[in-house]
């Protein structure tokens, strides 16, 4: 089965798709202004927004999603493979820099796109289970190169 966005998703992405044409309205000829612009987009957002929910409610997974809207980012829901379950924070932590990642990090997705520090998978794979997983894929990498996703789920 083919994973979509929920509707609150969807909206959250249609409102960064919305105000990059928001600014690209305003400002296409003038991009030296966006500078001094930024009040004006925090306005935008807030005033599209109401109906769904102010930005201050958007979790951190919807905030990504945001700002792929407004880079036209494509919604691609893929599949993988981790070591470990996926955290209950939706996030990865990186040991060795002592950061949360922005998503949950895969050893490789089935398209074999994966980790490029094969010194730290060595660690990352000790005493972990492989597991299946599926989630949206998004442009950003973990601290080891790896493909991140969010909104990821475990497939049985």
């Amino acid at each position: 089965m083919t994973r979509q966005l929920t509707e609150r998703q969807q909206k959250v992405y249609d409102l960064g798709k919305q105000l990059m044409d928001a600014v690209m309205e305003k400002y296409h000829d003038k991009f030296y202004e966006l500078a001094d612009a930024k009040k004006d987009w925090e306005n935008k957002v807030l005033s599209i927004d109401e109906e769904y929910c102010t930005i201050d409610d958007y979790t951190a997974e919807e905030h990504i999603l945001f700002y792929m809207g407004y880079y036209s980012s494509p919604i691609d829901f893929i599949t993988g493979w981790r070591y470990g379950n996926i955290p209950e924070s939706g996030k990865s932590y990186n040991y060795r820099d002592r950061y949360w990642e922005m998503g949950v990090s895969l050893a490789f997705d089935d398209d074999d796109e994966e980790t490029k520090d094969k010194v730290s998978l060595l660690f990352i794979r000790q005493g972990r289970e492989l597991v299946h997983i599926s989630g949206l894929w998004i442009p950003f990498k973990g601290s080891d190169g790896e493909p991140l996703v969010i909104f990821a789920e475990k497939i049985k």
